[in-house]
């Protein structure tokens, strides 16, 4: 295989990685601006996909908990229970936070309209993630 610039003296190639480097800064600078366009006017509409011949385009907003929120569970929901989705702030090497596994812990409501209204009360949006990925061709 050949090097396509194995003529180039060093300063020559040191020049042309620079200007790549901007290029390439330059782009993905565009490229931001053009997501954030985009992620704006799908959240104007409401939309959380775009139909679109050769892209899949979405648009999502992870679930983020409010632990200072959740702590009113541990009033309300049996030690045993609670002990499934929750570790309480310990010691290791460093503190370890107090957290929540709210994968199970989502499903406390079912003890409650108490517990519910504490889930609710936590719950809420984390950052929108955009997503455009080229569809793959059907092979037949």
């Amino acid at each position: 295989m050949t090097n396509e610039f194995a003529d180039l003296d060093t300063n020559e190639l040191v020049t042309l990685i620079g200007r790549q480097q901007d290029a390439v800064r330059e782009m993905a600078d565009a490229l931001h601006r053009m997501e954030y366009a985009l992620q704006r006017r799908m959240e104007a509409d409401g939309a959380t996909a775009i139909p679109h011949p050769d892209y899949v385009v979405t648009l999502k907003r992870p679930v983020v908990w409010d632990r200072t929120k959740l702590a009113a569970l541990g009033e309300l929901v049996p030690p045993d229970i609670l002990a499934t989705c929750f570790t309480p702030r310990h010691e290791e090497t460093v503190i370890v936070e107090a957290a929540y596994n709210m994968t199970v812990g989502k499903t406390l409501g079912k003890y409650g309209r108490a517990v519910q209204e504490v889930l609710d009360a936590a719950k809420g949006e984390g950052p929108a993630r955009l997503s455009v990925t080229a569809r793959k061709e059907k092979t037949s």
